[in-house]
């Protein structure tokens, strides 16, 4: 879908870095389970085959979303959506923001 966009020019964007709220929410459901992270015993591993997929899938979704998204925080995604850069925003927020870019683009 992030390459569909991207094409379309209207690529996806969502935080990556510098966010602490739901803006870093994507990374929970892309780089997948917290058992991905630690083995049978709790101990914490990083190079597994699992999680090197995870992140091999979490970069080839950056790779196509907007420019700038590392620099990213909480309230820049949408800023983005409400400018018109980004074609949607996942936020808990969605709905007011959606209502928001309606009264901008009336205003227009």
């Amino acid at each position: 879908m992030c390459k569909a966009l991207k094409k379309n020019n209207t690529p996806a964007g969502f935080a990556l870095g510098h966010a602490t709220g739901d803006a870093n929410g994507w990374l929970h459901w892309s780089c997948g389970p917290w058992r991905l992270y630690v083995d049978k015993d709790d101990k914490v591993i990083i190079n597994s085959p699992e999680t090197v997929k995870a992140l091999e899938y979490c970069k080839a979704l950056s790779d196509n979303f907007i420019p700038g998204v590392a620099s990213w925080n909480d309230s820049s995604n949408n800023k983005a959506f409400l400018s018109g850069e980004l074609p949607d925003v996942r936020t808990a927020s969605r709905s007011m923001l959606r209502q928001g870019r309606s009264e901008q683009e009336g205003a227009c």
